[in-house]
């Protein structure tokens, strides 16, 4: 398999109300040449779960087992990234979310 284009990161803890949207927002780019590498930081809501329910072989989703930390995360992520570019998408929420 050839290395995509874009290598867009996304490193996620307890989002998701968020993950699904984020998502869709990568599959919906007029590049399709990219791979999405979501890395799960230990949550402990359904967001692997939303990750997962996307069928798209472009996805790649890692499930960390504890809290590693956003840093810890976003560089497990990279590591995994075969793309020419990278891209970090930062799925967050806002003050009055929190």
């Amino acid at each position: 398999m050839n290395s995509p284009k874009v290598s867009v990161l996304i490193a996620s803890y307890n989002h998701e109300r968020y993950i699904g949207e984020a998502i869709s927002s990568v599959l919906e780019q007029s590049l399709t040449d990219l791979e999405l590498i979501i890395v799960d930081d230990g949550s402990a809501d359904n967001t692997v779960a939303v990750a997962r329910s996307f069928d798209d072989p472009r996805i790649f989703v890692e499930a960390l087992p504890e809290n590693v930390g956003a840093c810890g995360a976003m560089s497990i992520a990279l590591d995994r990234a075969k793309g020419q570019y990278v891209a970090v998408l930062r799925t967050s929420q806002s003050e009055s979310d929190k």
